[in-house]
């Protein structure tokens, strides 16, 4: 089996708030990745801040990956993902 490769993983939008007090953190989730790529059934699984919560679900949605394989067949995987707001 070969893993899901991502494609399309456009990163999201700084909540404005918490720019504005300085917070960083990680948001972790799960989601599935289907036989066309797209993202579905995501869950958080860990959190830093709920703003971050709100920008990292909004923006999973738009994500695209090259699908899992099983032989020459497209299957639907599981994956976590740990996306980072980090101030520079």
């Amino acid at each position: 089996m070969k893993h899901a490769i991502a494609v399309k993983t456009p990163d999201p939008m700084y909540p404005t708030s918490a720019r504005e007090n300085k917070l960083v953190g990680d948001t972790t989730v799960a989601m599935t990745i289907s036989t066309d790529g797209s993202v579905t059934d995501i869950q958080l699984v860990g959190s830093a801040a709920h703003s971050f919560d709100d920008a990292t679900l909004q923006t999973l949605n738009s994500w695209r990956f090259k699908p899992a394989t099983c032989g020459a067949e497209p299957v639907v995987s599981d994956i976590r993902v740990v996306v980072s707001f980090r101030l520079w």
